[in-house]
């Protein structure tokens, strides 16, 4: 099936265990939508997961290395970054509770702040680490690899013990309790 997440008609209410989301959640725009089909279709005892950005602070290098990629990015497409895609009440763990605890209201919630880090050489940990910046994608195959290059030697500054791509992530579970309180609101 093909579908926005906005409207899973396709899927019976009180249909599926689980729903997972991985890093798509901050995207979505409208977001109240998308949390009312999540829950429409979970069954009793189902779960809903996010993957989400996480704060910037926990993850030394992260900020570094999104400005230096952001840099590429912004020199060869000017506008990249004008405005951010989906829901910005996605972005702070406080808003974001009060979004998901509107719509499942009976349900235990917690936002849980992580780090996903990955440790190799120098290189390996470049191709890796670009390939989590969406805006990476934008850049011509020139400036893509004289990028790649400036993040390896980001990497290269770094000890062999400290070398590693760290990034910021919260991780978003529901555990409804609802009866089938469906809402159509």
């Amino acid at each position: 099936h093909q579908g926005l997440a906005q409207n899973l008609e396709f899927i019976r209410n009180s249909s599926v265990d689980v729903v997972l989301c991985h890093w798509a959640l901050t995207l979505m725009d409208p977001v109240v939508p998308v949390l009312r089909e999540v829950r429409r279709v979970l069954r009793t005892g189902g779960r809903f997961a996010a993957i989400i950005d996480g704060e910037l602070s926990l993850a030394p290098g992260y900020d570094e290395l999104n400005r230096l990629i952001y840099g590429w990015v912004q020199r060869e497409c000017p506008a990249y970054g004008n405005f951010d895609l989906g829901d910005p009440r996605v972005r702070t763990n406080d808003s974001l509770l009060t979004l998901v605890t509107r719509e499942f209201d009976d349900a235990k919630i917690a936002i849980e702040p992580s780090v996903m880090s990955l440790r190799g050489p120098s290189r390996q940990l470049a191709e890796e680490a670009v390939g989590f910046f969406y805006a990476s994608f934008v850049l011509s195959p020139g400036a893509h690899a004289a990028m790649l290059d400036e993040v390896t030697q980001f990497f290269e500054t770094m000890s062999d013990d400290t070398r590693r791509f760290a990034m910021p992530i919260n991780r978003l579970t529901v555990s409804p309790a609802f009866d089938r309180d469906i809402r159509t609101d």
